[in-house]
């Protein structure tokens, strides 16, 4: 999944983020927030919808982060 989400086609990158959301992994979610500053418009929107439908996951995963886990 993570293949499809750097594919060229950002048709392709669109449609693997919401799997991406799924997985829920510290690689997913850099992809995730990598793809929200994508150059194209519709693949930003999907990953900053990804992001915010893990947001209480996101601020767990920043907590951990910051406490070094």
């Amino acid at each position: 999944m993570l293949e499809m989400a750097r594919h060229r086609n950002g048709h392709v990158r669109e449609k693997a983020l919401p799997y991406l959301a799924q997985l829920g992994t510290y690689a997913a979610i850099v992809e995730l927030l990598h793809r929200a500053n994508d150059w194209v418009p519709e693949v930003r929107h999907a990953a900053r919808t990804a992001l915010q439908s893990r947001q209480r996951e996101l601020i767990e995963f920043s907590i951990s982060l910051q406490k070094g886990s």
